[in-house]
């Protein structure tokens, strides 16, 4: 007796029953029978006593009542899949996308009186092939003529050079796709005969499949080949009687399939495909067109028999048959590909699970929709689940398809198919059902072999066949062209491969304990690629300046060269300099400034901000940008969170430092009112101060409702604004500062310009106004600036004339193609430059120079910044494949050192590098996650797809959902909140 049975007799005697609710083991027991000793037994044997119950499970289902013959009448209902086909034809007014077409080379005589008595017997045997359709009182129904006459079409073309022959097939072979039947009259099979020599010919066969399903063309073959032969030799029919016609069966699901029936199952599908999403996550190459276009094309490779024999050995270990061993590993590789967790796969059934049905010709086939999550802990347990996913289907196949689409209410699109746009096939030696088709049929003097006119048609995004037997496994990419290049599929074909040979090549032990995400896709060739960085060696800055040392290199050596404008106010090099000397020495001298104090500034733009922000980094201290148009709320908790005990206030924001500090005990510093002539010109020295010394804390919305502050050391600038590759920054640059103070965008408008010795034109308004903005661009000659990709958009209706511009940077949200266009357009001169990256990582992670644009497209976010290393993750840290979506985490000298006071979210958000590599120039120890989704593209830029998180950017300013929920719930007025 099974050792899992006897364990389950033994319970069961104890009080203790099992069941399965959807997958899930559940047990019945009296009060107190669940001992702690019969708790370890369940967890120990768990899975397998799952797995003992869903196959018990599916044999008890597999009983069916027979299907007999109906009352006798030559009308019957539709099936439900007749029906789906019924409805698509009437829609369509008449459509060939159901049409079934074969074409044979036949070699030798081939005697056409035969063939079509032949033709006219399996007619008259299979009354489905000479069944009408029509809308009758009591819904759709088909109707079976008693005589249909077939006539086979006839070509003869032996005059003709081969030439015209291969163009009179091709057009016969097109002409039999694309023409419709016409259910409401026509027999739903149609043959021709193109002869092209004495003993040589193509014959042509097309079926509807209302009428027909891939079993039904095995039967058909078979069949004709049995009746030829016998006819040729005068000989009666050899087949035996039909007990049923496809209308019995069609009769017979409608009574089966009663209320409680369905109910049951589609209970079951239900629960199992609830929250599917409605397409794939797949990355395209294309954009998907509206209306799906079905044109397809094949990738076809082969692994070794040794790897077959592997598969098959690991299948037979777990308890699963070999087809549920390739529908794991495709779903593990489309979940690499897709960074997504579930997913939903189709599977066709022959769903003629009664020895009666198997003779017939009909459409019978049924889809069944496997949806799987990859995210468990083991291989074995990932094994174990899809196993049970394929019993529970199994177990719940008589839903048709099309009933389970119409019970779910799934969203019906011109896109894409409904519930999964996957499709796996497979035959195979080792226990799948499924024919294999001989290369030749024998009509006695003739031969028929199948033929092929080279079209491929795409019914599904991906179609995979997957052919298991001792001779090796083929793989076989059916994929719609209009969303997947060749390379991307060769791309997971190779991926598949080389997967399903790591599942025969590892020790079976230490292989099932890994976690399915873990297992080897790539070579070790794309790992290196994936590891490398674009830009990753080029560390051409010096990185042991600090940001005040580097601003002095160019006072020294360009000291009358102007460095700000503010309105009708022009600054040199050398007055910004020793202004900021003389604050910094009173800084050190009156308020004890120490290295690493941290100070607010809370001021408008004006040249009294710049001084302040340069006067914080000459003392030592690091200098925290305040808003004054900040709620006061938000400003207190900043100041208390940094532990502010100076605040340099000007213009408007002098009243709100000196609130601040009234409520901190800390000293409001009004600039304006400062007595500086008698301190020191020149600039400090100071030893403690590195690259590595913090320069600034800006503050960034919080998941908890309060935002947290991000500490930014000098080296980080240093590697943003020194000759970075996306632009260039010099004695020439005259860049516009228009950022707020408090976003991570101002510290290139600032130090962009005044650490190459640039120019820096400082905006005066606090809000952007498109007007005022082009005057400031024309009258000051500015040729950089950067806009949020809100106000680019805006700007880009009314960017004319600006032919200063020779830089114009957008970001802090997606930046449309569209807009870009229209600057393209107005601008020649000017680079348009996608700037991204998070405010850990020191304003830009990745640029993009977009070149010129023809039509509107998505923009990628490009490339690492020089220095930088930029890897695309995993949600347990591994690559994932080239081109494929997952998390992109970022490293090198623009890391932040970490949120201040919050070590557990440094820890979790700036982790070590898994793949850090000392011997590698420019791998970086550190990476910080960055929370967004993107992939790699063809061209080697990278594409930003979503976020990973409840994050948004609203004009460019990074909010998280929980900070909104957080702040509408601390209204009066708001009991709760969701975001």
């Amino acid at each position: 007796m099974n050792t899992i049975k006897k364990l389950i007799i033994e319970l069961e005697k104890q009080g203790v029953s099992f069941y399965l609710d959807n997958g899930k083991l559940k047990s019945k027991a009296r009060q107190g029978a669940i001992t702690p000793q019969i708790a370890a037994q369940v967890k120990q044997n768990k899975a397998a006593l799952i797995e003992f119950l869903a196959s018990e499970q599916q044999q008890n289902t597999q009983v069916r009542a027979k299907v007999t013959p109906r009352v006798a009448s030559g009308i019957a209902p539709l099936s439900f899949a007749q029906q789906r086909l019924w409805f698509i034809d009437q829609l369509h007014k008449g459509s060939a996308q159901y049409n079934m077409p074969a074409a044979f080379d036949v070699s030798g005589m081939l005697d056409l009186t035969v063939v079509e008595a032949v033709l006219q017997t399996i007619i008259d045997r299979h009354e489905v092939l000479k069944t009408v359709y029509r809308d009758g009182e009591q819904g759709a129904e088909q109707l079976i003529r008693r005589d249909a006459r077939f006539t086979l079409s006839y070509d003869d073309v032996r005059m003709c050079n081969e030439a015209q022959q291969q163009q009179a097939i091709a057009t016969a072979m097109t002409q039999q796709l694309n023409q419709p039947f016409d259910l409401t009259r026509d027999v739903m099979i149609r043959a021709g005969y193109i002869q092209t020599a004495d003993n040589e010919g193509v014959l042509l066969f097309n079926m509807h499949h209302i009428a027909s399903d891939g079993w039904s063309m095995q039967v058909l073959i078979k069949e004709f080949v049995q009746l030829y032969q016998a006819y040729s030799q005068k000989q009666s029919n050899p087949l035996a009687p039909l007990a049923i016609q496809y209308a019995d069966y069609a009769q017979w699901q409608r009574d089966y399939l009663s209320d409680a029936v369905l109910e049951q199952q589609l209970e079951y599908w239900q629960l199992q495909l609830a929250d599917v999403p409605p397409v794939h996550s797949l990355p395209l190459d294309y954009s998907r067109p509206d209306i799906k276009q079905h044109q397809g094309a094949q990738v076809k490779s082969t692994l070794s028999k040794e790897v077959a024999q592997g598969l098959a050995a690991l299948a037979k270990a777990e308890g699963l048959t070999p087809f549920m061993l390739l529908h794991g590993a495709l779903s593990l590789l489309l979940s690499r590909h897709s960074n997504a967790r579930d997913i939903v796969i189709g599977t066709p059934v022959a769903n003629r699970m009664q020895a009666e049905l198997e003779p017939l010709i009909g459409f019978f086939v049924n889809t069944l929709v496997l949806n799987v999550n990859t995210a468990q802990a083991t291989l074995a347990e990932y094994l174990a689940h899809v196993k049970a996913v394929h019993l529970g289907a199994q177990s719940n196949q008589d839903v048709p398809f099309e009933q389970l689409v119409e019970q779910l209410n799934v969203p019906r699109s011109t896109a894409h198919t409904p519930l999964f746009q996957v499709m796996l096939t497979t035959r195979t030696d080792y226990g799948l059902t499924g024919e294999v088709e001989d290369s030749a049929w024998s009509l006695g003097g003739a031969q028929l072999s199948p033929r092929s006119d080279g079209s491929v048609v795409a019914k599904f995004d991906l179609d995979v066949n997957m052919a298991l037997s001792e001779a090796g496994v083929e793989l076989c990419w059916t994929y719609d062209t209009a969303l997947f290049s060749e390379a991307h599929i060769d791309t997971l074909n190779r991926h598949l491969g080389t997967l399903l040979t790591t599942l025969t090549h590892s020790d079976s032990e230490s292989l099932l304990t890994q976690a399915p995400g873990t297992l080897t896709l790539l070579s070790d060739t794309e790992q290196q690629a994936l590891l490398v960085s674009p830009n990753q060696s080029e560390q051409n800055y010096d990185a042991t300046l600090s940001i005040h040392q580097a601003f002095e290199q160019q006072a020294a050596a360009a000291p009358k060269a102007t460095a700000l404008v503010f309105q009708n106010q022009s600054i040199s090099y050398a007055e910004l300099n020793q202004q900021a000397n003389q604050l910094a020495h009173y800084l050190l001298s009156e308020q004890h400034i120490t290295p690493g104090t941290l100070i607010g500034v809370c001021s408008s733009r004006s040249v009294e901000m710049v001084v302040s922000i340069l006067a914080i980094l000459k003392a030592g201290g690091a200098y925290v940008p305040l808003d004054p148009n900040y709620p006061a709320s938000r400003l207190s908790y900043m100041a208390v969170d940094a532990g502010l005990k100076q605040v340099i206030g000007y213009g408007s924001g002098l009243a709100v430092a000196q609130s601040l500090m009234s409520e901190q005990a800390g000293t409001a510093i009004d600039i304006a009112g400062l007595e500086l002539d008698d301190y020191p010109l020149h600039n400090p020295a100071l030893d403690e101060v590195s690259s590595d010394s913090l320069a600034y804390v800006i503050y960034t919305s919080g998941s908890t409702g309060q935002p947290k502050g991000v500490l930014t050391p000098h080296r980080a600038v240093q590697r943003l604004i020194s000759t970075p590759h996306f632009m260039t920054l010099d004695s020439d640059t005259v860049f516009l500062h228009s950022a707020n103070i408090a976003f991570d965008a101002a510290t290139i408008e600032l130090w962009g310009p005044l650490l190459n010795g640039g120019r820096c034109v400082l905006y005066p308004q606090d809000q952007l106004d498109i007007h005022a903005l082009n005057t400031l661009i024309d009258s000051q000659a500015i040729n950089s600036m950067w806009l949020t990709a809100g106000l680019f958009s805006e700007w880009s209706h009314h960017c004319d004339g600006r032919t200063s511009l020779r830089y114009v940077l957008a970001g802090g949200d997606i930046v449309h193609g569209a807009d870009v266009m229209r600057v393209q357009q107005a601008l020649p001169q000017a680079q348009v430059i996608n700037g991204y990256g998070p405010t850990e990582n020191t304003t830009f992670s990745c640029c993009y120079a977009i070149p010129t644009l023809h039509e509107s497209q998505d923009i990628a976010i490009g490339t690492p910044l020089n220095g930088d290393q930029a890897l695309v993750l995993s949600d347990d840290l591994s690559l994932v494949p080239y081109g494929s979506v997952g998390e992109l985490c970022v490293g090198g000298d623009g890391l932040a050192l970490g949120y201040l006071n919050q070590p557990e979210l440094t820890a979790e958000r700036f982790i070590d590098n898994p793949f850090y590599d000392s011997e590698v120039a420019g791998s970086s120890k550190r990476l910080y996650r960055t929370g967004d989704l993107v992939r790699y593209l063809a061209d080697g830029n990278l594409a930003f797809v979503g976020r990973a998180d409840d994050q948004i950017k609203i004009r460019g300013f990074r909010v998280e959902l929980g900070e909104i929920a957080q702040q509408l719930s601390r209204q009066t007025q708001v009991d709760s909140a969701l975001v």
